[in-house]
């Protein structure tokens, strides 16, 4: 109980009762060791065998300059392809032929009793370490669990470095709406525009690309990142609700929401359900990546972790639920119109569709569906990558500030950290940039 509460302690600044557990005077940044009053001293005074000065974290510690940014950062961490590629793709997966309304629930279930709480945990953690989950893990737990921190880091590392190839991809394909050919019209075309991509070197240098536009922001540290994210996000917000309205406005959306919420109660006892609900909480919210407490680093002391905690995680999903409409609207209507032939669990089943490394309804469909629309297709097209682009972009941050965050921690200067993360980033990365077997394979 004393270890426990010697935890608790550190993790909201506040002081509680018992013998020689040390706390935080945030006020006057120092150290205070709780004293029995049976000793004949006051209950708590500056310790003197523990002269530990704390550096007052406004004078010392980068952090975010508005809460605006604070805001931004934090979205731009969680909001990208996870909600407009992964989620609307997982509907469709776990989905019967009458509807995915089971998993929604389940869905949101698994985002109150599991994600928010491990955030409210990563955000206070990380505000109070001031360092990486390697820091933490060993401050709260002991040197015994220094690994548990390392592991996190390491694991989510090693996602950062395939996940930016995935971001290459969604650049490339920004040109393949833009370049003036025709969209492809048929399925067979679409998959042989990929496949030539990805037997290519155009991978590879996608992937730098997207490299070198994120260390613009980890260079600068926290302010960088704040004005990468002040950008990307509204950007990526904004095409998203431009989006969402005009996919409402066409003929038979309205098939496509009412399949997205219709209950198949027997999908509840599929055990696949819950799995694949609980694994889109984690691709939704970072939760348990250790991204979260390497950005709470940057948070002031009265940064508020259960406030920001629950609001941006609600945030986060209800902009998935956005994409999810989105998706579902713009290909029911588009196939009802064009394929009238097909039935809604063969519209289903072109939605299961993933394709080489779970790109069939991305990289494959939306480009088909999008050629059957004309100019504005095009135009949307267009939108939808850079969208997809902004999101991935902004995730992608949020992975190389948590490897930086790690290297910083062994002493390193940030500028001689960000080039090391960046490199080995690229490095490991590069066998999923030349194969896509190796990629499908993570």
């Amino acid at each position: 109980m004393p270890k426990a509460a010697a935890i608790l302690k550190k993790v909201i600044n506040l002081p509680i009762g018992g013998t020689g557990l040390p706390y935080v005077d945030a006020k006057n940044a120092q150290v205070v060791e709780v004293i029995p009053k049976e000793q004949g001293t006051s209950v708590s005074q500056p310790s003197t065998s523990r002269s530990i000065q704390v550096v007052n974290d406004e004078e010392k510690q980068p952090k975010f300059t508005y809460s605006i940014g604070l805001i931004f950062s934090l979205i731009g961490c969680v909001m990208g392809t996870g909600n407009v590629w992964r989620f609307p793709r997982i509907i469709a997966v776990t989905s019967s032929n009458t509807g995915s309304l089971t998993f929604l629930m389940v869905w949101v279930c698994f985002l109150f009793t599991w994600s928010i709480p491990l955030i409210i945990t990563e955000y206070s953690i990380g505000r109070f370490t001031r360092g990486s989950p390697t820091i933490a893990f060993q401050r709260f737990m002991g040197n015994k669990f220094i690994w548990i921190g390392c592991w996190v880091s390491a694991v989510t590392f090693f996602i950062g470095a395939y996940f930016s190839v995935v971001v290459g991809w969604c650049l490339y394909y920004i040109y393949v709406a833009c370049n003036g050919q025709e969209l492809p019209a048929t399925e067979p075309e679409s998959r042989l525009i990929f496949e030539n991509f990805t037997h290519t070197y155009w991978p590879l240098l996608c992937h730098a690309i997207c490299l070198l536009i994120c260390a613009l922001a980890i260079f600068k540290g926290a302010k960088g990142i704040e004005i990468a994210n002040g950008l990307l996000v509204p950007m990526q917000a904004t095409i998203i609700l431009i989006v969402f309205f005009w996919s409402l406005s066409r003929d038979y959306a309205d098939v496509g929401i009412k399949f997205m919420f219709t209950a198949d109660w027997s999908t509840l006892l599929d055990p696949k359900l819950y799995v694949e609900a609980a694994c889109q909480n984690g691709f939704d919210t970072a939760a348990g990546m250790g991204l979260l407490s390497a950005y709470a680093a940057y948070f002031s002391r009265n940064t508020g972790a259960v406030r920001y905690g629950v609001f941006l995680p609600s945030v986060n999903n209800l902009a998935s639920i956005i994409c999810g409409l989105t998706i579902f609207s713009t290909v029911f209507s588009t196939l009802i119109q064009t394929s009238p032939t097909l039935t809604i669990p063969q519209i289903v089943a072109i939605m299961k569709e993933t394709g080489p490394g779970s790109t069939g309804l991305t990289f494959t469909w939306i480009p088909v569906l999008m050629s059957k629309l004309g100019l504005m297709g095009r135009i949307l097209c267009a939108l939808f990558f850079i969208c997809l682009s902004s999101g991935g972009l902004s995730s992608m941050i949020s992975f190389l500030e948590l490897t930086v965050r790690v290297i910083q921690d062994f002493g390193v200067s940030r500028r001689w950290a960000a080039i090391t993360a960046l490199i080995l980033s690229f490095l490991v990365g590069v066998p999923s940039a030349l194969s896509i077997d190796i990629l499908s394979n993570q």
